[in-house]
């Protein structure tokens, strides 16, 4: 069976793409991303599907991707299709973030996917994961020590990203594209076993293929398939009991300890991390042990004794119930609208938030080893506070030409009412520098024509801060 009536079959069965969908096809050039733009041209009159493509410059590759984004220009061009660029410098933001290159590259990616599909009236966003992605993924996951949910890997229909190509082998859409004399991109740094995923593709994949298994890629996914179905079943069994074990109230839940205790270990588990999620809207950062510490808590916890997860969620333990929230009014409270002024240099304890900022001057020679924010000092106009958000707030996102609403920004981030309260804004007369950890301002930015550097850390009480 050829690709193109494998992949129409499977579009079929699945029904992820619907008649009048309107997709945006995110094509980096590649292999994979290539194939699917041209799969899916080729069946767009027979499905009624409209479709545009989108193309991201991380700046990562200087030439070599500035000839990316002309490749993808001139093929969409060629199929009559309309196409949406952005070029971000994605090392300033990881840097900027204290993330790595390959988080801070995926998240612009996908803020700039969603964009343009909002921009289209809430568009499909179509990505060219594939078979062989799924079993790097299940490793991958497998290695940090995923549970469950990480085990089951990536998703055919995730929110609006969908993956047409997850049942296909990397080797088919070599052969597709040869086929079709489509002559891909090559990006080199899919060779630098440096990252992880490189690693496992270069490294771990081939040696159990030669020591253990020809097909370890195609078992993986089909295990992940399975633990996918197997996990849908878990997380039904703790919807099903949600309202049984969890009672809200003023924006805090109260968590039935008795009853939760009742449950399967496994659904207890499930229960927690539904908890965490519905709170915050995800569980980035929630580890197995910090939901074995809630178990634990739950089960043998004093009365009275608290537990602070990432992101500021806290939970309680009461004499048969568990609260979960965020500190919303202490915070406020402690900080207040105005703000507190600090120092430079100085290192400060703030109130509330169970954080101390430091804040320092330093040579531009440091700037590529920082792991909080960093700012123009020439450009920063005391005097510098932290403070909690106001009403009609704006900022320009790092990367961004024109400024955004704070709160647009909490949306697409999808940031939960409760935790905007919670999040410090780093500030200087001239308005918000930075939100939190999440994401700093275009203005102060460190240039070439920077001398002197003002570096900015902000240190929660869960962290180590020079021994104290």
């Amino acid at each position: 069976m050829d690709l193109l009536t494998k992949v129409k079959q499977h579009l079929c069965n699945s029904k992820i793409i619907n008649k009048n969908d309107q997709i945006v096809v995110a094509c980096s050039g590649g292999p994979d991303s290539l194939a699917l733009l041209h799969l899916l041209y080729q069946m767009s009159d027979e499905f009624g599907i409209k479709l545009a493509v989108a193309h991201m410059n991380h700046m990562l590759r200087g030439q070599q991707a500035l000839a990316d984004a002309q490749f993808v220009s001139n093929f969409s061009g060629q199929l009559g299709l309309p196409i949406y660029t952005a070029a971000v410098d994605v090392q300033a933001y990881a840097r900027d973030s204290g993330r790595s290159v390959e988080e801070a590259a995926r998240i612009v990616r996908y803020e700039f996917l969603q964009q343009i599909a909002a921009k289209l009236g809430g568009a499909k966003i179509a990505v060219g994961h594939h078979q062989d992605d799924q079993a790097e993924t299940l490793l991958q996951n497998l290695l940090r020590g995923s549970g469950t949910r990480g085990l089951r890997a990536m998703q055919p229909v995730s929110g609006n990203i969908i993956r047409p190509l997850l049942m296909v082998s990397r080797q088919e859409i070599e052969d597709y594209c040869q086929t079709y004399l489509l002559n891909p991109r090559q990006d080199s740094s899919n060779l630098d076993a440096y990252f992880t995923r490189n690693r496992i593709r270069l490294r771990l994949i081939p040696w159990l293929e030669q020591n253990f298994n020809s097909n370890i890629k195609e078992i993986l996914a089909r295990t992940a398939d399975i633990i996918s179905g197997e996990y849908d079943f878990l997380q039904s069994q703790a919807f099903t009991v949600w309202p049984q074990v969890c009672r809200q109230t003023n924006n805090i839940f109260e968590l039935d300890c008795a009853r939760i205790s009742k449950q399967h270990i496994a659904v207890q588990r499930e229960i927690f991390r539904l908890a965490i999620e519905m709170m915050q809207g995800h569980i980035k950062g929630i580890s197995f042990d910090h939901v074995e510490k809630l178990i634990d808590q739950n089960n043998n916890g004093k009365v009275g004794s608290l537990l602070q997860l990432p992101g500021g969620l806290v939970v309680r333990k009461n004499y048969h119930t568990m609260e979960m929230g965020f500190g919303l009014a202490k915070a406020r409270a402690a900080v207040g609208l105005a703000g507190k002024e600090l120092d430079v240099p100085s290192i400060t304890k703030i109130p509330g938030f169970n954080m101390r900022v430091e804040l320092r001057l330093g040579g531009v020679e440091e700037y590529n080893r920082c792991s909080g924010w960093a700012f123009d000092w020439q450009a920063i106009e005391l005097p510098v506070f932290i403070r909690t958000r106001l009403p009609g707030d704006r900022f320009q996102p790092l990367g961004m030409k024109n400024s955004k609403k704070l709160k647009d920004f909490f949306i697409d981030e999808k940031i939960p009412l409760p935790m905007r309260d919670q999040i410090p804004l780093f500030c200087d007369k001239q308005g918000i520098l930075a939100v939190g950890n999440f994401r700093r301002s275009d203005k102060a930015k460190v240039t070439e024509k920077t001398k002197t550097v003002l570096f900015v850390t902000l240190y929660y009480q869960e962290e180590k801060y020079n021994g104290k």
